[in-house]
């Protein structure tokens, strides 16, 4: 992403997060997204400053929980559907996702396997969205991103969300 682009993103209240890598958030100034095996959150809080968008992973409950003491600013259940991304990881029930965002106190997204013919009932749920395979792997990249943008801007009266939403863009680099 160019110094152009960043700046043309935070114009229009965009928020950069970097999957995995906060040498490279620290570099750039922006967020970072972080595994349950990545850098510890607050090594990474410590280097990126209180300002910095800082998310976190869970898989389960019980990681959801132990993030709620960790100095992140969102929660992702990852993988929230079966995903190519990532085949060995068992996905949430949407039972459990809904359950992680009645509890949370942090803005929860769903990762994994979101397709634009399942995102609009994830904000239905009150929940966002990070995508990667979605755009990625599209025959065009342009127009899902397109019909992503549009049920995040525009739910449906089935899927009108009922918490607040959080639009993050994750970067594998």
């Amino acid at each position: 992403m160019t110094p152009e682009q960043l700046q043309c993103l935070r114009q229009v209240g965009g928020e950069l997060v970097i999957n995995d890598h906060v040498e490279v958030a620290s570099e750039l100034g922006v967020g970072v997204h972080l595994g349950q095996g990545d850098e510890d959150p607050q090594k990474a809080r410590d280097l990126l400053g209180p300002s910095v968008l800082i998310g976190q992973s869970v898989d389960c409950l019980e990681s959801a929980e132990r993030a709620h003491q960790l100095p992140v600013d969102y929660i992702a259940a990852s993988p929230l559907f079966c995903s190519v991304h990532k085949p060995e990881a068992p996905p949430w029930t949407l039972e459990g996702f809904g359950h992680l965002i009645r509890c949370s106190s942090l803005p929860v997204l769903g990762i994994g396997g979101i397709t634009s013919g399942n995102a609009g009932e994830i904000f239905g749920m009150g929940a966002g969205i990070a995508v990667i395979g979605a755009i990625c792997d599209a025959a065009d990249p342009e127009e899902v991103a397109r019909r992503l943008w549009n049920l995040y801007r525009f739910p449906s009266t089935q899927h009108r969300l009922n918490h607040q939403r959080l639009l993050v863009r994750i970067i594998n680099i």
